[in-house]
């Protein structure tokens, strides 16, 4: 009587025996069309008609059956979403079947409501995503167009990455290779320089490396800068600026240390 559910007692055979309060409430039914009726005539109200089959069932194993998903419809004639139970058992020489309702649709709207939420949600990441893809794209052509050689290499000297402007200040192509070794190669520095370039770029050094290539006539201005995240891929970056030649170069004057910053 005090069960917030919809409750209806019924013989097994289909004859509606007795309903509680939540049951007339939903349904806007009266007791007297309800006691002794055919639950087949009560409709859409509580269609349990063609639950039939699990009350033998429960009655037979003398257990209750849960989770069997129906539609009531409501004295408004609005349709609500529910979830049977029913438990078979015999009392007063026959055999009976006790069916409650359990009301899913909040829990449906809330379904809804955090679908609703997800998708809403989905987009505002797929947008973000777009965003800042945008953005690193426009920044990635950006450090291309600019007249700055940008390249990272790993712990074992494997190059990450690098720009379009480090292959047009040094001969260095992806074709001729992927490490530290061909960076410095394409440089063109007697054994020497080459020598003190590497040691200065695996260095803790602070201070910037200039070398000079005559073919080219220019000067690049290289730093170094180290990932401060633990286990990056990209663990060290090079970064030359061209410098303008004030005068010719010598041969063999190829590489100036310096300890000056700009």
């Amino acid at each position: 009587q005090t069960s917030p559910h919809p409750i209806l007692l019924c013989s097994i055979d289909g004859e509606a025996i007795e309903a509680n309060p939540a049951f007339y409430a939903l349904s806007g039914l009266m007791p007297d069309r309800v006691r002794g009726a055919r639950i087949e005539t009560l409709g859409a109200s509580f269609p349990v008609e063609r639950l039939e089959s699990f009350a033998v069932r429960s009655l037979s194993e003398g257990s209750s059956i849960s989770g069997l998903e129906s539609v009531l419809e409501d004295r408004d004639g609005n349709r609500r979403p529910v979830e049977i139970s029913l438990r078979a058992f015999r009392g007063n020489g026959k055999a009976l079947v006790l069916y409650q309702a359990t009301d899913k649709a909040p829990e449906r709207r809330l379904e809804q409501q955090v679908a609703s939420f997800s998708d809403t949600l989905d987009l505002m990441v797929d947008q973000r995503v777009r965003q800042l893809t945008s953005g690193r794209q426009a920044l990635g052509d950006l450090l291309n167009d600019a007249d700055v050689a940008l390249a990272s290499f790993g712990p074992a000297g494997v190059t990450v990455r690098w720009n379009r402007a480090r292959e047009r200040l040094t001969a260095w192509s992806r074709a001729e290779g992927t490490d530290f070794a061909t960076a410095v190669d394409a440089l063109a520095l007697d054994d020497d320089r080459a020598m003190a370039f590497a040691r200065w770029f695996w260095s803790g050094s602070t201070e910037p490396f200039i070398t000079s290539h005559v073919g080219y006539r220019k000067r690049i201005l290289w730093r170094r800068a180290e990932s401060p995240e633990p286990g990056a891929t990209d663990r060290r970056a090079l970064i030359g600026v061209p410098l303008p030649l004030p005068r010719p170069v010598e041969p063999g004057g190829d590489g100036l240390a310096v300890s000056f910053d700009l």
